[in-house]
């Protein structure tokens, strides 16, 4: 039983992450700052998991399993450990993540002296399966959130490309629950809309308040394999891409036109989000235009291969 004097509630949904789940919890409880419940929701995995999971929790009083009986999707599940959270202050955690050891105690110092910030991070890099370093990250974000003006923020995060800045890792920083308790009403699933909704509750987040943003890089975010730019090479699935792309601009924009920003600034917004769209979507058709182009060589080289056997 978990008591509302927790500072900190770590909330970590997972589906079959045996193989790198023990070295996250190991990075979570080598943390120099202790004061902290950490809360696992299993969303029905199928490997060992579990096994590792109440292994842990029986060794370690501040960690609570929760298994569902049934797989209820990413998004729920994202949400379940929220739910079940006690803590001043709020961060998820992906099960296969690493964090320097004074991530936590770095950014809850800065929240506890700066209170006017609602979300605080670190500056990151890519780890692959082995711990290895595999991407690097120019520290570019702490000037992009320090400006004066709310719009500029907002323009600055929203028109960022998420494969050249993987500016959804700021979801897993440390933030106040009562900030969360407040928008997460308005979060919504629907339409599909999954893919998107840390990038929807990081524009939430940026409305209500500002970020603040430690140079230091004391957050490793794993990639197996770095996402690569896409390439659609049919046109059916660059429809898909558009259609998608737009229920993520509608989303995102009625989150701006629903803020209490001013008419021009709401306008200015809607149009970087949606001029946005149209720029992707438009490199989608271009790829997929010159694509016969660039792939006739290859192919040309399969065809000789067939040919000489």
């Amino acid at each position: 039983m978990h008591t509302n004097q927790t500072l900190l509630s770590i909330g970590m949904p997972v589906f079959n992450g045996e193989n790198y789940i023990h070295q996250a919890l190991d990075s979570l409880l080598e943390q120099d700052f202790s004061e902290f419940e950490l809360i696992i929701s299993d969303n029905a995995s199928t490997d060992n998991t579990e096994l590792i999971c109440r292994k842990y929790a029986k060794k370690h009083p501040q960690i609570s399993y929760h298994r569902n009986s049934e797989n209820i999707g990413a998004y729920e599940n994202f949400s379940v450990v929220f739910k079940l959270c006690s803590g001043k202050y709020f961060m998820w955690a992906a099960h296969d993540d690493i964090w320097e050891p004074t991530f936590i105690s770095t950014l809850i110092n800065a929240l506890e002296k700066y209170p006017e910030y609602i979300l605080a991070f670190c500056h990151y890099d890519n780890i692959g399966q082995n711990n290895e370093q595999i991407k690097t990250w120019p520290c570019t974000w702490k000037k992009a959130f320090s400006h004066k003006s709310k719009e500029i923020q907002l323009i600055n995060f929203i028109w960022a490309r998420d494969a050249n800045s993987q500016k959804a890792n700021f979801i897993y920083g440390i933030m106040p629950k009562s900030v969360l308790d407040k928008i997460f009403p308005y979060i919504t699933s629907k339409d599909g809309i999954i893919n998107t909704i840390d990038l929807t509750i990081l524009i939430y987040l940026l409305l209500e308040g500002d970020f603040y943003i430690t140079n230091e890089c004391q957050f490793h975010k794993r990639y197996e394999h770095l996402p690569k730019s896409s390439q659609y090479k049919t046109l059916s699935k660059v429809l898909r891409f558009a259609k998608n792309m737009h229920k993520y601009s509608r989303e995102h924009a009625r989150v701006i036109y629903s803020s209490n920003l001013t008419f021009i600034g709401k306008t200015v917004i809607g149009m970087t989000i949606y001029f946005r769209e149209f720029t992707l979507i438009a490199e989608a058709i271009g790829k997929l235009i010159i694509y016969p182009i660039v792939s006739l060589p290859n192919r040309c080289r399969k065809l000789q291969g067939k040919l000489s056997t």
